[in-house]
């Protein structure tokens, strides 16, 4: 395989703008850190996720199912936290429950402190990783950008804050990206065996399997990785656990209706959290949310056919991209970027699923940093002034903000529909971008953006 080419003639300078765009914001984002202490003197159980999951872990250790929703609400009716409020179920495979059970042994705020502890952690393991994995081909300056700019950003902290996986998922996906580039003997392998700890936690970054394979020098390690860790972590929840747990998950990932289960204008996809092009859609069309407000052409349902087809044919343009993606590198490796192989089909899961809530993003963060830092430079002038604004509204939340201002919320609901459907649009325009990218026809001395 073939050196990576050095990326030359890059100038730091949209990373120094991008820092200093957040440095604006990162007052709000500290807020997390004493949101968090707030709300465990409060009430201990009032952030919803890490909730769920500290029950279920509780749950669990009693034999019963963390993934019905009257166990988790018994549970917490015995702990003498029950509140009237929705109540997040145990979304993670059975294998995750030894981590979470351990959590339940603990007081709520010790776990939660633990929990807070090691995703900060983490952040710092990804930065690490996308450092050591970028200096080489884009330069220390960009590589630094990229790290730091994944780290800042808003969704990172509410991972943090709500106790999600997702910077574990992300931190085992990059490691394994940086170990797939090492000539070690065992490097290979090790790639492998983060890439399988990251599906054992969320499934979907499956789809990263192929362009990881083609991008590394040990293949044969890595796909023997891969295979033993998907066993090992799935043994875990069939061998550890009774298979209702398993049964459990399965039932509880069909009631998401799959990946093309769109349900326009009704729960959940009817939404304002949901990030995905099914909620954009259904969050404009749905008489739930703009009401009366809403203008007659949203609420119409004669334009839905051409939404179902928006978003099979992004699906579709995805597969045929990915697939064109990865033959080119198999036949000239490092002909492009492999962060961006191993996260394009992330991004596009991102928008085809049904549901999508806005911290899921974080695990595109970093392909946005590295398009934004390294590539964005070397656009046309006006794509450069275009792009770097509305990437710093992306990565700020700026449009988030936007949503909680009286005047706003005072006007019609569909309004608001639109500003949470920002970061749709912005990912929507940041994989057509891509797709364009991909398919400019390679040469040896030139890049695919």
């Amino acid at each position: 395989m073939q050196a990576p080419q050095i990326v030359k003639g890059v100038k730091p300078v949209y990373g120094i703008l991008f820092l200093l765009v957040l440095a604006l914001f990162l007052p709000k984002d500290l807020r997390y850190i004493g949101k968090i202490r707030k709300e465990i003197q409060a009430s201990p159980h009032t952030v919803m996720d890490i909730s769920a999951y500290y029950t279920g872990g509780a749950v669990a250790t009693k034999g019963l199912s963390p993934y019905r929703l009257q166990n988790l609400e018994q549970e917490r009716l015995a702990q003498g936290s029950y509140e009237q409020k929705p109540f997040s179920a145990f979304i993670y495979p059975p294998c995750t429950l030894p981590y979470y059970q351990a959590l339940a042994r603990l007081p709520f705020g010790v776990a939660y402190a633990l929990s807070a502890t090691l995703l900060v952690g983490l952040l710092a393991v990804v930065a690490i990783f996308l450092f050591k994995q970028l200096k080489s081909t884009a330069g220390q300056w960009q590589a630094a950008g990229v790290a730091i700019l994944v780290c800042l950003q808003p969704q990172a902290w509410a991972n943090i804050h709500a106790g999600q996986a997702n910077i574990f998922v992300l931190a085992a996906m990059v490691g394994a990206v940086y170990f797939s580039q090492r000539k070690h003997s065992y490097a290979g392998f090790l790639a492998g065996v983060l890439l399988a700890a990251a599906v054992g936690v969320k499934l979907f970054p499956a789809v990263a399997f192929p362009a990881l394979w083609v991008g590394a020098y040990q293949r044969r390690g890595l796909f023997t990785g891969f295979c033993l860790g998907l066993l090992a972590f799935f043994a875990v929840g069939i061998s550890v656990y009774p298979v209702s747990f398993t049964t459990d998950y399965i039932t509880l990932l069909q009631s998401t209706g799959g990946i093309f289960g769109v349900n326009f204008g009704n729960m959940p996809s009817a939404t304002l959290g949901n990030q995905s092009l099914n909620g954009l859609f259904a969050n404009l069309a749905s008489a739930a949310i703009g009401g009366s407000s809403t203008p007659a052409l949203l609420r119409s349902t004669s334009w839905y056919p051409i939404c179902v087809s928006v978003i099979a044919g992004v699906a579709v343009l995805a597969g045929i991209t990915y697939l064109r993606g990865l033959w080119v590198s198999f036949r000239a490796p490092a002909r492009f970027p492999l962060l961006v192989l191993v996260f394009f089909p992330l991004l596009a899961y991102q928008l085809v699923s049904p549901m999508v809530w806005s911290i899921q993003l974080f695990l595109v963060a970093p392909l946005i940093a590295y398009i934004a830092i390294c590539q964005l430079p070397t656009a046309k002038p006006a794509v450069q002034v275009f792009a770097f604004f509305t990437t710093a509204i992306y990565i700020t939340g700026l449009y988030h903000n936007l949503l909680d201002l009286p005047v706003l919320r005072a006007q019609a609901c569909w309004v608001l529909a639109i500003l949470s459907g920002y970061s749709t649009v912005y990912l929507l325009g940041l994989f057509v971008a891509i797709v364009w990218g991909l398919w400019q026809t390679p040469s040896a001395n030139a890049r695919p953006f």
